[in-house]
This record gives C-alpha cells, structure tokens and sequence, in this order.
C-alpha cells in the first residue's frame, strides 16, 4: 500500500468523506460539516504526493469562508488547520 492509499483510508475513517478525484500523484475529497445554527456544508481535502520531498502535502479548505462559520461560533477557528493536524498524526502512527 503507498502513502496516498493509507492516507485514503485514514481521511474516509475519521470524517464523512467522498473520494471526488484520483491520481498517481494526487486525491481530492469532499467532506460533509455541520455548523451550529448554519447547517451543513461542503470542505474540500487535497493531497498531493511530492516524489522529490517523499512526503504528503495535505490542504484543508472551506468552501463557505472563514469569517461566514467563525463570527457565529468561534470554536470553528482554525478546523482545517486542526483537520490537517489530525490527519499527519494519523498518518504518521499509521
């Protein structure tokens, strides 16, 4: 197994995620939020692998914006930088 299908199987075990694109290099997942007093949203996971580094670069981004969900609760600040986080520990017990 390389490190995108590992990875692949971690991302679709911790959230609500949909595998949208696949390449040798690259995946994109969509995944389903619940925000409080908004409702529910789209968040976009990219991972691309880097042969030259060996290593995964990992982006997390909403699609809604960031001062949309945060004026209203301010514990979604910083969730996808948390998601990313969550993610490379993961990965790296895995």
């Amino acid at each position: 197994m390389n490190a995108l299908d590992c990875l692949d199987e971690i991302i679709t075990d911790k959230y609500p995620a949909n595998l949208i694109e696949q390449q040798a290099d690259y995946r994109h997942y969509t995944v389903m939020v619940d925000i409080p007093k908004l409702g529910r949203f789209i968040d976009d996971i990219d991972v691309w692998y880097n042969p030259d580094k060996r290593a995964l670069d990992i982006r997390s981004a909403s699609r809604l914006g960031f001062r949309d969900a945060t004026n209203l609760d301010f514990s979604l600040q910083g969730a996808n930088k948390k998601r990313c986080e969550v993610l490379r520990k993961a990965f790296q017990t895995s």
